[in-house]
């Protein structure tokens, strides 16, 4: 990777590249987060990822390729969001977003707290508990929401177990993967057929890295579908 480029260049063509055009101003509070980000990790070490251009592309631009998929004023669920991602950066740039952050670190939900401060975010809240202990804690919880996201599980399987009792009926979910992901969804679509639910993979790169990856959709097909239709987003 070039290590000349300015990390607004690298923001504003990566975000381009996941269909996300940003504003000067949520390119500004993007770093802000970035910054604070690394501050934070030399005491706390809340990623693993350190390198300032992967950091901008690893976690910012992948965080926003869901932007699309989710529709205007969308109540949404970060499960195992450890630093705030994705929820933070989506709602950086889509404030009409509804965001809950659940983690169960307490050291991550506090950082969390501190960027939302510092960056004066609306409609966003943490929430420090383990995702399998959340309804029983919150009831309100249960059906409460759009869309539920994570970037933080390895099995597809658990993540939509764990996530269906979160959503409304005509929510869904949106898990992030790399290119390995696709012998585990062949292996997943009949037990998604039995529970007449279908998923749908959408394909994108990181720039500069080369990185393909992928976001999972999930939800129950409605009435009369065969199959599941991605217009879900904002546009």
């Amino acid at each position: 990777m070039d290590n000349s480029l300015e990390p607004p260049e690298i923001l504003e063509v990566g975000a381009k590249g996941v269909g996300v055009c940003l504003s000067k101003e949520m390119t500004s509070n993007l770093l802000v987060f970035i910054q604070e980000l690394k501050e934070w990790n030399n005491r706390f070490n809340l990623t693993a990822i350190t390198l300032e251009n992967e950091v901008l592309l690893k976690h910012l631009v992948d965080s926003l390729a869901p932007s699309p998929y989710l529709p205007h004023g969308a109540s949404i669920l970060d499960i195992g969001s450890g630093a705030g991602l994705p929820g933070i950066p989506l709602k950086i740039v889509r404030s009409d977003l509804r965001v809950t952050l659940l983690d169960s670190s307490r050291k991550k939900i506090h950082f969390q707290k501190h960027v939302i401060r510092t960056l004066k975010l609306c409609q966003i809240q943490t929430i420090q508990t383990r995702a399998e202990d959340a309804i029983g804690r919150n009831p309100d919880m249960r059906r409460h929401y759009d869309a539920v996201l994570s970037r933080a599980f390895s099995s597809l399987k658990f993540f939509i177990e764990l996530g269906k009792p979160f959503i409304k009926e005509n929510g869904f979910l949106i898990a992030f993967k790399g290119p390995g992901g696709t012998a585990e969804l062949s292996r997943l679509e009949p037990w998604l057929a039995h529970k007449s639910m279908r998923i749908a993979g959408v394909e994108y790169r990181l720039p500069y890295l080369e990185h393909d990856r992928r976001l999972y959709i999930v939800r129950r097909l409605r009435n009369g579908e065969k199959s599941l239709n991605l217009g879900l987003g904002q546009k």
